[in-house]
């Protein structure tokens, strides 16, 4: 059985979607004009089958298969009272059919029911040409999403903001200031509540006047509780400071990338020494299909030593997770190595085709294997079990027309040296096909 698998995974290779953000020309369900005012009724409708074999969102390894169907409505009400003054509504409806987990496992946020909630919420003032306000619930994200996205895969959506927004664009720069708190999905519960802890504080710049993209930023999480995190010295406050760029740059046909940061502060009563980086190279060829080719090496540093008072464990900042660390998302940016080999195709104007190779490993084989939740998976701290993780191949496939969009997908995680020393280390598969619709 498990050379059919591979095989059929190996097939699939030439079969997935290019991950980049789809904006669909489509007529809104009502669009009304008075003199300069303008209001905007549209949405969206989300339905996906998954399948999950021998893991699910909370555990790898668990020995049983699942199978569910996820919806999920956006009604966006959009009201402009002139180019100075904007109001926006999102109201999400989301459900899960045939999930084996019941809603008390997921807390403090569900991530796949949440019925008829504000999703956003907000007020947008432009006082000046060049400046912005933006007050209320929000769905921000930044560059490439790495280190601020919004995390859109997930049924009730990973990242939406009770936050303060302030941009100030001009020919050198466009600079975000934010401060907010991101919400928590709590279908008992409306409107959804904010974490209340931590708060990020956020400034996001692009650079304009350059030959090449170039984000730079600075953010501060800060959580006051005298118990907010439990260190290797005791309980106290979380104050992490982090601080990088985004880059990126064409040379003909060649790319590169780079994502760097830097992280320091307080984890309970141990300092935060930590750091986080991706790398790319990627080249377009001009060739049937389009081919688009990307090697990546994405690290984010591990605690190499749990006695000695220093956190080191690099925190993903409030980046999504969904498309970076392989499809089946059992990784989040938290001690661990990715090598990574990525090849797009596109062989017709409305197919979009990628597939993706990951191999992991832990950055320090004395800390722990982090599921996206932060939480650790497995942990050997005698660092007996190795650092060799596992692989995952991803395939997926894509079709836009107008309003209108399917895709499906299969991906295979096979363990390696750490998942076999540490406990069971069954092969894990995922497969899901979607319909949406916007209007």
């Amino acid at each position: 059985m498990k050379k059919i698998n591979l095989t059929l995974l190996l097939v699939l290779m030439g079969v997935s979607i290019c991950q980049a953000a789809y904006q669909p020309q489509i007529n809104p369900l009502l669009y009304l004009t008075v003199g300069n005012s303008r209001f905007v009724l549209g949405g969206s409708l989300r339905t996906r089958f998954e399948t999950q074999t021998n893991y699910n969102i909370k555990q790898y390894g668990i020995g049983n298969d699942d199978a569910f169907l996820l919806e999920r409505l956006r009604l966006d009400f959009d009201y402009r009272l002139n180019r100075r003054l904007r109001s926006f509504l999102q109201i999400q409806d989301s459900h899960a059919l045939g999930l084996s987990l019941p809603a008390c496992s997921f807390k403090p946020s569900n991530p796949y029911f949440d019925p008829f909630d504000i999703r956003q919420g907000f007020l947008e003032f432009s006082p000046l040409k060049g400046l912005d306000l933006k007050l209320g619930r929000q769905q921000i994200s930044y560059g490439n999403g790495r280190i601020l996205g919004p995390g859109q895969w997930g049924n009730t959506g990973r990242y939406s903001w009770d936050a303060v927004q302030l941009t100030l664009n001009n020919s050198f720069a466009k600079i975000h200031f934010m401060a907010g708190r991101y919400l928590i999905r709590n279908p008992n519960k409306w409107p959804n509540p904010n974490v209340h802890f931590p708060t990020g504080y956020v400034i996001y710049s692009h650079i304009k006047p350059l030959p090449f993209y170039l984000d730079t930023f600075f953010i501060y999480k800060r959580d006051r509780r005298s118990n907010a995190k439990n260190g290797e010295n005791g309980s106290g406050p979380w104050d992490a400071y982090s601080v990088g760029f985004y880059f990126k740059r064409w040379f003909g046909h060649f790319f590169t990338t780079a994502t760097w940061v830097y992280q320091w502060g307080w984890w309970g009563k141990d300092k935060i020494r930590a750091y986080g980086y991706n790398l790319g190279l990627g080249y377009r060829l001009r060739l049937p299909l389009k081919p688009y080719l990307q090697f990546q090496y994405t690290c984010g540093s591990g605690d190499k030593d749990p006695g000695d008072g220093i956190h080191g464990t690099f925190d993903g900042v409030f980046g999504g997770v969904d498309r970076f660390y392989g499809r089946i998302n059992f990784f989040g940016w938290m001690n661990l190595r990715d090598y990574e080999a990525d090849l797009n195709l596109s062989p017709h104007k409305n197919w979009l085709i990628k597939t993706a190779y990951h191999y992991f490993r832990l950055d320090d084989k004395r800390d722990a294997w982090y599921f996206p939740s932060a939480k650790p998976q497995r942990w050997d701290k005698s660092g007996h079990s190795g650092r060799d993780v596992g692989q995952e191949i991803d395939a997926e496939v894509i079709w836009r027309f107008s309003r209108y969009e399917w895709r499906t997908g299969v991906s295979g995680f096979f363990p390696l040296a750490f998942i076999k020393n540490t406990g069971p280390a069954p092969d894990a598969y995922w497969y899901y096909f979607q319909g949406m619709i916007w209007f």
